[in-house]
């Protein structure tokens, strides 16, 4: 994944708290990695106040969640652009979310040439406790909620939503996300980019041109993180989706069913 590209990469990360460990070490093996990956936009969570200060230092635009752990752990949106108009939410759903001192969302336009335009980049990290499926659903519904508003009201022609989701993908806060199921009367389709790679449906807003698993193994004897990293290529499909690839070709004939149609 590391040749040019005409789309967009985006990378997502827990990078396990440098308090863990061998932070230091794991934190060097995470630097070369992105800068070898070198992805236009990174969510990373378990991350430190001197994390979010070192991709800076880098050269990275950062927006850090707005809440922090007690012992200072958090996550972060970077990129290697400006971000523009951002929105945050604290995702304080009920009272049990206080248990998890860093659960937010940030949403943030970026800003792309053309033929990709404004995408709205989505960090959504829910309360991270097992048995949380409650939390995970409103704060799945806080989110898509907030990226309809954003939608409706600036000029975006994308949204990414990114994070450690913390939910197996069997969830309903995860189908919700997906457009396999709705919640509380309001229902979305985010397309699952793992699960697009290798099926090639039709009709992705985004054409998912790779999608892979980092720093699964060690590197020089460093396990980076408890967590594996993913890493995508997202490009602009070569015609809109929901429109015949050919304005003026041959329609399929009626009852040939969806298998024939070019999307």
């Amino acid at each position: 994944m590391s040749g040019a590209r005409t789309g967009v990469r985006p990378a997502t990360m827990n990078v396990l708290a440098p308090q863990s460990a061998d932070g230091p070490n794991r934190r060097a093996v995470l630097t070369r990695e992105w800068e070898r990956l070198r992805p236009d936009v990174l969510a990373l969570q378990e991350v430190t106040r001197e994390d979010v200060a070192a991709l800076a230092d880098a050269g990275r635009h950062v927006v850090p969640h707005p809440r922090w752990s007690s012992d200072g752990v958090g996550a972060v949106l970077a990129a290697r652009r400006a971000f523009g108009h951002t929105v945050k939410d604290t995702l304080e759903v009920t009272a049990r979310t206080a248990l998890t001192g860093w659960c937010a969302v940030v949403a943030a336009e970026l800003p792309f040439p053309e033929p990709l335009g404004v995408m709205l980049v989505v960090h959504h990290k829910p309360s991270r406790p097992y048995g949380y499926e409650r939390a995970w659903e409103l704060q799945a519904l806080v989110t898509a909620r907030l990226v309809e508003e954003v939608v409706a009201e600036r000029a975006v022609r994308h949204a990414v939503v990114m994070g450690d989701f913390d939910a197996s993908p069997g969830a309903a806060s995860l189908r919700f996300l997906k457009g396999l199921q709705s919640l509380d009367g309001m229902s979305v389709c985010f397309q699952d980019v793992w699960s697009a790679v290798h099926p090639h449906d039709p009709g992705p807003t985004l054409h998912v041109a790779s999608c892979e698993r980092v720093l699964v193994r060690p590197v020089r004897g460093v396990q980076a993180s408890d967590h594996y990293g993913l890493v995508a290529d997202l490009t602009v499909p070569d015609h809109t989706p929901g429109r015949w690839r050919n304005a003026d070709g041959p329609r399929p004939a009626p009852g040939s069913g969806p298998g024939s149609a070019a999307r």
